[in-house]
């Protein structure tokens, strides 16, 4: 897992949380509080951090239940911690988005609160998994939006009722239909949801190529870019806070030969429109390169485990675009892989492109 989340303006508290265990990632994206009164004295960093840790808490101590009972005790236990102390019934209530993602059994199994997104390739298709029903609100006055929380014919968010947790998006995938994943809050998925410069498969490219950071460094980007004009065109805030997590999934040494001759062929494709996506520096190397021959993986490429075969390609090959080894946008896969410990065969998945 490789997370990254930053707030809105750096003098500001960061209202997005994450956390992640060894199969599991939990992104909580706080509702930015309206100015008055909201019968809790404690405000929604607050919350949005007790709501993280208390399912975070759950998911080590009682990893084979269920999301949907997981994500109920952890509202449940975070009400009752303030349940004398606060009005729970308050309609302006902290409350939060929440996406859990988690590798159990032989599934991929996900729960969604909110407009956070769940990006899954399998089968090699990316799906995207969010609650849309905000999107669907036909204005945002704040009398409105505020009527229609956890509300039919509205929007869900997670507050201090369990009972919202059967309003969630909740589902599983085959285990070994995934090739990788991501999780981000709605201020993450601001490249295609609001600038549309990416689609989300695009997105997801992005994220595993460039970097969480670097997604959200493009994020900042384009929103100080955006004018006048296209920020009145479009709904919600000019910033947002941003989490953007990758998770890597596929086992490099227990995959299939032919799957993952085909996962490389697949890779270089992406990987050259990744590049045309990118900035390039001055002397013709992506910006990316140094960040990525970091990885763990590219600098021990011998370590044996679940690692990211995807990552694991993208190592060996960004090695040779940095070197000058590799043209762009001509990619091979060239002798010096043998060296870097991939198998020979896997140069032939340049034949399939």
């Amino acid at each position: 897992m490789t997370p990254y989340t930053e707030p809105a303006q750096p003098d500001r508290a960061n209202l997005d949380v994450v956390e992640g265990g060894d199969s599991w990632v939990v992104v909580a994206d706080g509702v930015t509080p309206k100015p008055g009164r909201s019968g809790c004295k404690h405000g929604t960093q607050w919350y949005t951090t007790a709501l993280v840790s208390a399912l975070a808490a759950r998911l080590r101590a009682a990893p084979d239940s269920g999301l949907p009972d997981l994500a109920r005790a952890a509202i449940t236990e975070v009400a009752d911690s303030h349940r004398d102390s606060c009005d729970l019934t308050h309609p302006q209530h902290p409350s939060a988005m929440l996406a859990v993602l988690r590798e159990h059994d032989a599934d991929l199994d996900y729960l969604v609160i909110g407009d956070v997104l769940v990006l899954i390739e399998a089968d090699d298709a990316v799906r995207t998994i969010t609650d849309s029903r905000p999107d669907a609100l036909p204005h945002f006055a704040p009398a409105f939006v505020q009527s229609r929380r956890n509300a039919p014919g509205g929007f869900v968010v997670a507050a201090a009722d369990p009972d919202v947790v059967d309003l969630a998006v909740y589902g599983r995938v085959p285990r070994a239909m995934v090739a990788r994943a991501a999780v981000t809050s709605d201020g993450g998925a601001r490249l295609s949801d609001r600038f549309g410069q990416l689609d989300h498969a695009q997105l997801l490219d992005l994220i595993e190529f460039a970097g969480p950071a670097r997604v959200v460094q493009r994020i900042r980007d384009a929103e100080r870019d955006e004018t006048a004009a296209e920020l009145a065109r479009r709904r919600g805030k000019q910033r947002d806070d941003a989490t953007v997590v990758m998770v890597e999934l596929l086992d490099l040494y227990t995959a299939d030969t032919e799957h993952l001759l085909d996962r490389a062929a697949g890779l270089i494709r992406r990987l050259r429109e990744a590049m045309d996506l990118e900035v390039w520096c001055g002397d013709g190397r992506p910006n990316w390169c140094e960040s990525i021959t970091r990885w763990p993986i590219a600098a021990s490429p011998r370590r044996r485990g679940p690692v990211s075969t995807d990552a694991y390609l993208l190592a060996v090959l960004v090695r040779g675009v940095c070197a000058g080894t590799l043209g762009r946008p001509a990619l091979t896969v060239p002798a010096w892989t043998s060296l870097a410990g991939v198998p020979t065969t896997w140069s032939s998945a340049t034949a399939r492109i």
